[in-house]
Order: structure tokens, then C-alpha cells, then sequence
């Protein structure tokens, strides 16, 4: 809808209602950080520094540093057992899975149309396939995931990108 509406190269910014973000300049420097890496094609998404293990909390592996304080995002993982919440603090490669992402529209879609194209293709009241209704414009560039890294007093927060 952005897209159609806004144009293809529309920055989005996805933020759940949820989240008590105390530095809110850390977290303004960590969404200027993801801009820079959404305007080359990267899908972002935040993540939080740990503070103790937490087992109710999914949790991003980083990877290489892409840009300062964004990193790649070797793999998402779902709540782990408290051992392992431990494992993942102590590395410090771990971060909390925040749901917060920041991309621009056409990489989004493109990701989608990759690696989800039942979600991008419209279907009828029957459950048929339907004709595409929006045309766009595909990049063939492969969207990167990163993470812009901020810090809060609670929680503390880093960013990632895919």
C-alpha cells in the first residue's frame, strides 16, 4: 500500500505499540543508522542488548560489521531454554529480538516475491490465484539484514540488518 501510494522507494519504519523506549536520542541515532543502510536495498531490523538471559525473548545472532553499530544477522532464533539464554548473553553475539524493522517498500515486496509469493499474490473469495493488481518496479539487488546498534537504560538496544 505504501508503495502504491508513496512510491517504491517509500521508507518504512514498523514499530509495535509495546516497547518503552527510554533514550529516545540512542534510539533516533539507531533509526538515522538504519535509514543509511535501507537507502542501499538493506532490510533492518533492531535488536536489543541483553541484560540478563531471558528465555520469553527470541533472540538475533550477529554477524560481520556492515557499517558502524550495523551488523548482518546470521540467524533469528525463537525463545531458547534458560541454558541456552545463558550461552547466547556470554557470547555477546546474541541480541533480544526486538519486532522493530525499518526498510524501504520495494525491497520489502521484492523480498517477499522471493521468499514468500503466496503472501504477494492476491487470491479470490475462493482461494484462486489472482491477477497481480499493483505493478512495480523489481530490483534484482538481494536485500542485506542489518542491525543500527542503540543503547538504552532499559532495555538496552542494538540494531541488526538481514
Amino acid at each position: 500500500m505504501a508503495a502504491e501510494r508513496h512510491g517504491a522507494d517509500t521508507e518504512l519504519l514498523v514499530l509495535p505499540a509495546d516497547h518503552l523506549i527510554e533514550d529516545v536520542s540512542g534510539f533516533a541515532r539507531s533509526v538515522a543508522a538504519a535509514q543509511s543502510m535501507v537507502r542501499h536495498g538493506a532490510l533492518v531490523t533492531f535488536g536489543i542488548v541483553p541484560t540478563h538471559p531471558e528465555t520469553g525473548y527470541g533472540y538475533i545472532e550477529t554477524g560481520d560489521e556492515l557499517s558502524p553499530g550495523c551488523h548482518r544477522v546470521v540467524r533469528f532464533v525463537e525463545k531458547p531454554n534458560a541454558a541456552t539464554a545463558k550461552q547466547y548473553v556470554a557470547s555477546g553475539r546474541f541480541l533480544w529480538n526486538s519486532g522493530m524493522f525499518c526498510f524501504r517498500a520495494d525491497a520489502f515486496l521484492d523480498a517477499l516475491e522471493r521468499h514468500a509469493p503466496d503472501v504477494t499474490t492476491p487470491r479470490s473469495p475462493h482461494g484462486k490465484r489472482a491477477s497481480r493488481m499493483a505493478t512495480r518496479s523489481t530490483s534484482t539487488r538481494t536485500p542485506s539484514l542489518a542491525y543500527p546498534t542503540f543503547r538504552s537504560t532499559t532495555p538496552s538496544w542494538s540494531g541488526t540488518t538481514m
